[in-house]
């Protein structure tokens, strides 16, 4: 592992990263319910942030300073190989937004509720990786007298 290796997957950049990955994600499976809110049949779908948020949790829980941050596999996650990161498996939303007369269960106010809460999330975590490449930067450009 190199030295840049070891600063950039150490402390809290890792976790921030996987966060960051997850919003993304979900932010596509919320805009493609979106999309198809007037399709007869079509049901919600969403990421398990319950189950995402526990497996983050018991990684960084296990993690030891200077080692990649590693996800297990669950149902709805799978381990990233090859350091691709964890990928999610979407999931049907369980039942809260009643079926329309097309048998349509998507809610725009549901889904506009959770893309914004989502897109505070990401905005959050990038401000936060933002400060932690600044203050990278930073200690990189001291010079030792």
């Amino acid at each position: 592992m190199s030295m840049l290796s070891g600063i950039v997957n150490s402390g809290s950049i890792p976790t921030i990263e996987t966060v960051l990955r997850f919003t993304s994600e979900r932010h596509g499976v919320i805009a493609n319910n979106v999309a198809n809110a007037d399709t007869p049949y079509f049901r919600a779908r969403d990421l398990d942030v319950l189950a995402f948020e526990r497996a983050l949790s018991k990684a960084v829980s296990r993690r030891r300073p200077g080692e990649p941050l590693r996800i297990d596999s669950s149902r709805n996650i799978r381990s990233g190989a090859g350091g691709g990161g964890p990928r999610f498996r979407t999931v049907r939303r369980s039942a809260g937004d009643p079926l329309r007369h097309d048998q349509n269960n998507v809610s725009i106010e549901t889904e506009m509720g959770l893309l914004y809460k989502n897109a505070m999330t990401a905005r959050v975590m990038t401000r936060l990786l933002r400060q932690k490449y600044r203050m990278l930067k930073s200690a990189a450009s001291l010079r030792v007298r």
